[in-house]
Formats: C-alpha cells, sequence, structure tokens
C-alpha cells in the first residue's frame, strides 16, 4: 500500500508491507554535482512531489566491497526511514551511518535494513554520504579556492538537519535522536559528537568499532594528499584538475591509499577529516572541555578488530614497518615497550593483528569514555564472541561481525556482515541478537543499554572502566584493555 508524508521539502509517497511503511531514497540535501562538486553539502531543493520505493544509486565506490545498489552515481545524498506501520507519534528515531574506511559502502546495503527497528517501535533512518576523493581528501589544503575541507561531515550534518526538519511528519521525536555507526560510521559518531554544527541535533551515540582519533593535522593530512597526487601522476600545481576529472579516473588511486600506505608511510591509516570549523578538535578533546556536556555514549569495539586489516594490508604487519613507524613519529625510544606488550602472542599475525586492535579502536575508545564518563552517562562494551566460520578461518570476534546481531539483519542476502554468521544456529543468533540489538533498542528509548546481557552491566566511570564482555555467558570486566591503553597513550602515531 502507499502512503504519502508531507515535509518541508515536498510529498513523498514510500510503500507499506510486513507492518512496516518505508520511504527509500529521500533526497536531503542539493546534488554535489557541477558547481558543488567538492564543495560542502548544501541544501535540498524543494521537489514537489517524489516516489521513494527504491534505494538510490549507491555513492561513488573507491574500494570493491559492497554489496547494495547496482549502480552509483555522484548524486547521492538521499536518506531512507522506516516506520512502523501505525499512527503513533514522539518515536523514538535512531540514524545510522555505514561504514568503510569512508571508500566504499551504501544506505542500500541489505545488512542496514531498518525493519527490524521500525516494527519495534522506532523510527530508522539511514544514508548515503560522499567516498574517497569526493568527500573525505582535503584538497582545500592545497587549493582553498577550489575544494571545500570535509565534505562527509558535511554530509552527515546536513542529514541530521533535515531529521530534525521532518522526522516528526515520519511520527518520529526529533528531541529523542540517537546517532550510531560502525567503523567509518562510528568515528562519523564521534566528529558530529565534537562538532559545533552538531549542537542540539542528537542526544545519545552509539559508537560502534570507531576510531575516535581518525582526524589528522594539516601535516598528516599532507602526507596523504602527496601519495595520492603521486599515484595519480599529478603535482600539486596541477590539483585543480580533479574537479572536472571523471571520478573513475580517481579509483586506482584511492584504491593504492590503501594497499600501499601501510609500506610508505606504515601506521599511516586512509584520508579522513582534518580539523576545520566544522571539526575543530577530536571529541576526546570536545568531552575533556565538557563541550559534549549531555550526550549519553554506549561505545565499544570487537576483540579481534585487527584481524580483517592484518589480512588486507591496511596497518602495520612486521617488525620492519613497526619500527619505521615509531622512528618516523620519533618514537623509537618506546619500540621495546611496545614488542614486550605483545610478546605473549605468537605469530607475526596474531601480533600484529592484536597491534592494530589496540592502536585503531581500543585506546581511543576508552580515553573518549573515560573523557564523556565525567559529564554524561557512557556505558562500554566488547564484543568477544566468534561466530563458528569466524572461529574456523582464525577470523575470532573480527571487525563489523556485531552489525547483524546489533541491527538484526541475520537473514539478509549477498552482504558481509551476515555472511559472518553462516553457519552458526538460529538459537545463537537469536541470543545474540537479544543481547545487542536489545541493548541497542533500551538504549535509544531510554538511554540506558542495560537488562539484555546475563551480568550486571555498570555505567562507567573512569577510575573502574567497567566493561561488558559479550560472549557466552556475559561478563563484566574492570580495565581489560589498561595496559594496552598505557602503552599506546605514550606514543604519538600520525596524528
Amino acid at each position: 500500500m502507499i502512503t504519502e508524508i508531507k515535509t518541508k521539502y515536498g510529498v513523498l509517497r514510500g510503500r507499506t508491507e510486513d507492518g512496516v511503511a518505508r520511504w527509500l531514497g529521500i533526497p536531503y540535501a542539493a546534488p554535489p554535482v557541477g558547481e558543488l562538486r567538492f564543495r560542502r553539502a548544501a541544501e535540498c531543493p524543494p521537489f514537489g512531489e517524489r516516489d521513494c520505493f527504491a534505494f538510490p544509486d549507491r555513492p561513488v565506490q573507491f574500494l570493491k566491497f559492497s554489496r547494495g545498489s547496482a549502480r552509483e552515481s555522484e548524486d547521492c545524498l538521499y536518506l531512507n526511514v522506516w516506520r512502523p506501520d501505525d499512527d503513533r507519534k514522539n518515536l523514538p528515531v535512531f540514524v545510522w551511518i555505514y561504514g568503510g574506511g569512508f571508500a566504499f559502502g551504501e544506505s542500500g546495503d541489505p545488512g542496514y535494513d531498518g525493519s527490524a527497528y521500525a516494527r519495534e517501535g522506532v523510527v530508522f533512518v539511514s544514508m548515503n554520504y560522499r567516498l574517497g576523493p569526493l568527500g573525505c581528501y582535503p584538497f582545500a589544503l592545497y587549493a582553498p579556492e577550489a575544494f571545500d575541507t570535509n565534505c562527509t561531515l558535511s554530509d552527515h550534518l546536513a542529514a541530521l538537519r533535515w531529521v530534525h526538519e521532518n522526522i516528526s511528519a515520519f511520527g518520529g521525536d526529533p528531541d529523542n535522536v540517537t546517532v550510531a555507526g560502525e567503523s567509518a560510521g562510528g568515528s562519523s559518531v564521534c566528529y558530529l559528537m565534537a562538532s559545533p554544527a552538531a549542537a542540539g541535533l542528537f542526544s545519545k551515540a552509539i559508537v560502534q568499532s570507531g576510531i575516535p582519533a581518525f582526524t589528522f593535522s594539516d601535516t598528516t593530512a599532507k602526507l596523504h594528499l602527496d601519495m595520492f597526487l603521486r599515484f595519480m601522476g599529478m603535482e600539486r600545481g596541477d590539483i585543480t584538475r580533479l574537479r572536472d576529472m571523471p571520478a573513475a579516473a580517481m579509483k586506482k588511486a584511492a584504491r593504492l591509499m590503501f594497499t600501499e600506505n601501510s609500506v610508505l608511510h606504515p601506521g599511516l591509516g586512509q584520508p579522513g577529516p582534518v580539523f576545520d570549523d566544522l571539526l575543530p578538535s577530536l571529541a576526546v578533546t570536545a568531552a575533556k572541555e565538557g563541550r559534549t556536556r549531555g550526550i549519553k555514549l554506549l561505545i565499544g569495539t570487537n576483540r579481534n578488530e585487527g584481524t580483517l586489516f592484518n589480512m588486507l594490508g591496511w596497518f602495520i604487519r612486521s617488525r620492519a614497518q613497526a619500527e619505521r613507524m615509531c622512528r618516523d613519529c620519533g618514537c623509537e625510544d618506546r619500540l621495546a615497550e611496545l614488542e614486550a606488550l605483545y610478546s605473549h602472542l605468537r605469530g607475526s599475525r596474531r601480533k600484529y593483528s592484536a597491534m592494530a586492535t589496540d592502536r585503531l579502536f581500543v585506546k581511543d575508545s576508552v580515553l573518549l569514555a573515560d573523557a564523556q564518563s565525567a559529564h554524561s552517562d557512557v556505558w562500554m562494551y566488547r564484543f568477544d564472541y566468534a561466530p563458528p566460520l569466524m572461529r574456523l578461518l582464525g577470523f575470532g570476534a573480527v571487525h563489523s561481525v556485531d552489525i547483524a546481531p546489533a541491527l538484526g539483519t541475520f537473514g539478509a542476502k549477498k552482504t558481509n556482515t551476515a555472511l559472518a554468521w553462516k553457519g552458526a544456529p538460529e538459537r545463537r543468533r537469536e541470543e545474540f541478537r537479544r543481547k545487542l540489538m536489545g541493548s541497542w533498542l533500551n538504549f535509544v528509548r531510554t538511554g540506558d543499554p542495560t537488562g539484555c546481557s546475563d551480568c550486571r552491566w555498570d555505567v562507567y566511570d573512569a577510575a573502574r572502566r567497567p566493561t561488558l564482555v559479550m560472549d557466552r555467558p556475559d561478563r563484566q570486566e574492570y580495565d581489560p584493555d589498561g595496559r594496552a591503553v598505557a602503552v599506546w597513550s605514550g606514543l604519538d602515531i600520525h596524528s
């Protein structure tokens, strides 16, 4: 059945099925093409009436992992809304930001379907945003007249403003918005916490396997830019040529940024946001200064985040690379301490996978939780359960394994996040759906995730660092990764 909603920008026609109303492909900003290419998101123009029956084209992809829409386009700034098929009002709102290293991903991925949340009385929103060179590369450092910084963050902000202005028409409460994301999406939630432009647009945040310190100084950002230009066969003075260059011509160089960065600059990571007016500081700095006061936070990591990054070569994976990382960053005197931290692990894969887990995810998640707990309620978790297939392949509780149980999308076809659970008994899937999705829903509704785990889950404080370890069975540990946090906190790696 077709259902209509009137918004600030026009009338939207969606469909209802199986107790859920869906509007797919809603424009939330002006198309970022032509003069708006490489510019921050501009307000959506009025559109009169619009059918919203299918997912939009996905953003231009710079790595091949996403499994949703078949077509890609630079005209990609669209969002999707799911809600229960009834007339309830003032429902809690859940805004999901997908991951993908800011190089791939889309809201139309079947693993991000919002139907399960809608059936639980939540308005679920997901958005597309610009990726890779089109959204995340700070070309403005070399040509500020032709480019803007942090276009991707501006997309997130535009989507949140759209939600604030229009979600009540869908039965959502604009004063009860939770922003959530995994991987790059989790990092994006941290940027939004730190961005003055996001003030008042959400009150709760969920960071799944985010990298809270994935923001670069101008010096480090120029290392990224110079690498990219070298891979493009260009000089700094040629950079404005990118404005009219087909996105396809940038894809090979963008892929090389992932495979070659740990060779040329070990530990550097991929291009991402830079400090500017939209993002004046890290989230942890904003929290220490009290600028994130009032935002309740649910944050956590997976036990074996780094196994995927090690396999793909996206972080250091040899002692020679570790030595060069420390030498390049002026931390060579700390190398022995770093090596000692992982001396109990046998084999280079296990050792350097653990380094990636702690450096990229654990350390800064803990420090953000420490800082934010002084101003608002924080809950911290660690996901330790490895489904049978992941154990068999040696990945463990790998990066992104928590998405399907958190979003209730085990049944999604052709999606990497559900594939990780292939072969897991139905009772096990239901157990972890109850633990994760149940906790997330509690947090979205009330700001308190507790009640779905096998044990107590205390509000976080920096002195004890209580952490819910999700496993079989669950357990609460205190400061489980404290030694790693202490060692990595003493290393200033490519800030």
